[in-house]
């Protein structure tokens, strides 16, 4: 998924796939935001260019994680 992509999601009833080592994890964009410029999750301290590069799949759906 490409920044700008995901920046358009954020803070939507939208959840993303994303390869944790070979689990799927389903995170919600609810729990993203924008401050000062950088994307921030809500609770987790995450690289999120590492983060945005591997999300697949945008979709509605009931997040596993984040």
């Amino acid at each position: 998924m490409k920044e700008e992509e995901f920046k358009n999601l954020i803070g939507k009833d939208i959840v993303v796939d994303y390869n944790f080592n070979g689990e799927k994890q389903v995170w919600s964009l609810k729990n993203f935001s924008i401050k000062e410029g950088k994307i921030k999750h809500n609770r987790l301290p995450i690289i999120i260019s590492t983060f945005i590069k591997n999300c697949t799949n945008p979709h509605i759906g009931k997040p596993t994680h984040g």
